[in-house]
């Protein structure tokens, strides 16, 4: 029983409440980075704004499905991942954007190259016995793949 003046704590119910709205939190403010980042690519992109965004926005969802899909929670250190995916995928989809022609082998070769590293110093952590730092390197690991796979996808094709 409890006495008069005594409440009791549920710690783990707390912290559980309190992550839960940090995911909720960058969860829209991801949302938020991919408007924001629309709105500084379009005055040097315009209509092809879309085309630079487009890589890290299907990744993005691509590798939440995946996590869902191989049983995983989506958690707040995996949201926390999908913000490092949001900035890589960005970059992948304006290099491969930014050069045509001649430069298109040296931008797959650039883009190939930045995912590799990636993939390889945060897609290591998926190994980790922490689950949070596994949790967070299969977010990377996953979403950074899907970006790299899906920025050449996105190219203007150019008539001959």
């Amino acid at each position: 029983m409890a006495r008069p003046g005594v409440s009791y704590i549920d710690h783990i119910a707390a912290s559980s409440n309190l992550m839960r709205s940090f995911r909720r939190i960058i969860a829209w403010l991801l949302s938020l980075g991919y408007v924001i980042a629309a709105v500084v690519l379009y005055p040097s992109y315009r209509t092809r704004t879309w085309r630079a965004l487009a890589p890290a926005l299907f990744a993005t969802l691509a590798a939440m499905g995946t996590i869902g899909w191989m049983g995983q929670s989506l958690n707040l250190f995996s949201m926390i991942g999908q913000v490092l995916v949001l900035g890589m995928g960005v970059d992948y989809g304006i290099f491969m954007q930014g050069k045509r022609g001649s430069d298109f082998g040296a931008a797959i070769l650039g883009v190939t190259l930045a995912a590799m590293s990636t993939l390889l110093s945060f897609g290591l952590l998926t190994f980790s016995s922490t689950p949070a730092l596994a949790n967070f390197g299969l977010s990377v690991l996953v979403g950074i793949g899907f970006s790299w796979i899906l920025a050449p996808c996105f190219v203007e094709t150019l008539e001959i």
